[in-house]
């Protein structure tokens, strides 16, 4: 089985990953189509997880972004550590509560 074709990988968050590449290299989504040859509706679709890029897509990918393809597509643990942080921090309080008490809750079943 190709790795893109690896039902363990979350697209979304692939999706997320490769937007930020290509934010962090200051590219509109045309110009990074051109750079890893592909269409402006293919690139939108893989930031939105709709679905992966192919094999070359995805090396070009990962060497703009200094990464590996399997980071690329599974993730670094320090990297996926790091945005839940920043997006939790960014809720109100009352709702940060109430996702531990949950959380806290399925940890007892």
């Amino acid at each position: 089985m190709k790795r893109n074709q690896d039902e363990n990988i979350n697209k979304k968050q692939v999706g997320r990953r490769i937007s930020t590449i290509r934010k962090r290299n200051f590219l509109t989504l045309i110009e990074f189509a051109e750079k890893v040859k592909a269409s402006k509706s293919s690139v939108s679709d893989w930031e939105q997880g709709f679905r992966l890029p192919p094999e070359a897509a995805l090396t070009k990918i990962a060497i703009m972004g200094n990464t590996s393809v399997d980071k690329l597509l599974y993730g670094n643990d320090i990297n996926e550590i790091e945005e839940l942080y920043k997006s939790l921090i960014k809720l109100p309080k009352k709702e940060l509560i109430d996702l531990m008490i949950r959380v806290k809750e399925e940890k007892k079943i």
